[in-house]
């Protein structure tokens, strides 16, 4: 089972949220979800790994190979010099309201995540949003703001066919940490 297809299946159960959270120093991956009612988070999967991480389905099934499979990955800098040489695309996967806040010069938002008063939930039009947007075969900067939520964008734009995809280190608190141009 793909991320995709664990928000897709959030989706249909209503679920509302999904964390993800992951421990290097005690080797623990987390899937959770929580429903619309007031019902308390519900672990989908807690599964120990060595190395790179996997999302694992609450039997052990491997959901997939790793946070970022087959990306490549840059510096906010080097994010900045293909942007400006007019190389590649800059899609920002915040949610709106941190992207009217300030963002890259020329990007577009299409959020993987809603916020929402209870967390953020998946945006199940994501991925029919972004092939609206950009073609599959264009060469498109992911970023967010710390990186988690480009991860998980880059690997469901992976399985919709997107092959020349970069996720930006750091992401938005990074391009700002290195003094690169923001608009608002």
């Amino acid at each position: 089972m793909k991320v995709a297809s664990l928000f897709r299946s959030a989706a249909r159960l209503k679920f509302n949220s999904i964390a993800i959270k992951s421990s290097y120093e005690t080797g623990t991956f987390y899937v959770g979800a929580r429903s619309f009612a007031s019902t308390p988070a519900k672990t989908l999967s807690s599964k120990p790994f060595t190395s790179s991480p996997s999302f694992f389905t609450s039997s052990g099934r491997t959901m997939s190979s790793s946070i970022v499979p087959n990306a490549g990955s840059c510096s906010c800098g080097e994010a900045f010099q293909k942007i400006s040489s007019g190389t590649h695309q800059y899609l920002d996967v915040r949610a709106p309201s941190e992207f009217e806040a300030g963002h890259a010069e020329n990007a577009v938002n299409i959020p993987v995540f809603f916020m929402g008063p209870s967390g953020m939930s998946p945006n199940p039009d994501f991925v029919s949003q972004v092939e609206a947007t950009f073609p599959k075969e264009a060469d498109i900067l992911v970023a967010c703001a710390a990186g988690k939520r480009s991860a998980i964008a880059v690997d469901m734009l992976e399985q919709a066919g997107y092959s020349a995809l970069v996720d930006v280190q750091g992401g938005f608190q990074a391009w700002i940490s290195e003094g690169l141009p923001v608009k608002k």
